[in-house]
């Protein structure tokens, strides 16, 4: 007998977005030119939406509970603080190379 591994909702769609990332990164140092950072995740995106749609019908997903919405919460939180972090070395980095 086979057990089934269930995902939580949306966790195809992370990795499509995860797979697109540095596709866009490579795009951007191979054109130099980071605006198209965004390019790899826009190409994932729908790679995800297609994986998560496959695995909705095979069954292989489930629907989100209360301990995945804490998790994705607290995620989101940290993922934001990083974020910011980022921003502010690159703006500290910019204004002291420029002056």
């Amino acid at each position: 007998m086979e057990i089934k591994k269930q995902k939580a909702q949306g966790y195809y769609v992370m990795i499509g977005i995860l797979m697109g990332f540095p596709m866009g990164i490579a795009l951007s140092l191979a054109l130099g030119n980071f605006a198209f950072v965004g390019t790899g995740i826009a190409i994932g995106l729908p790679i995800g939406i297609a994986l998560e749609e496959k695995a909705k019908k095979e069954g292989k997903v489930r629907e989100l509970n209360e301990s995945d919405l804490i998790l994705r919460k607290k995620l989101f939180r940290v993922t934001l603080i990083l974020l910011t972090l980022t921003v502010l070395g690159l703006v500290t980095f910019l204004l002291f190379r420029l002056s």
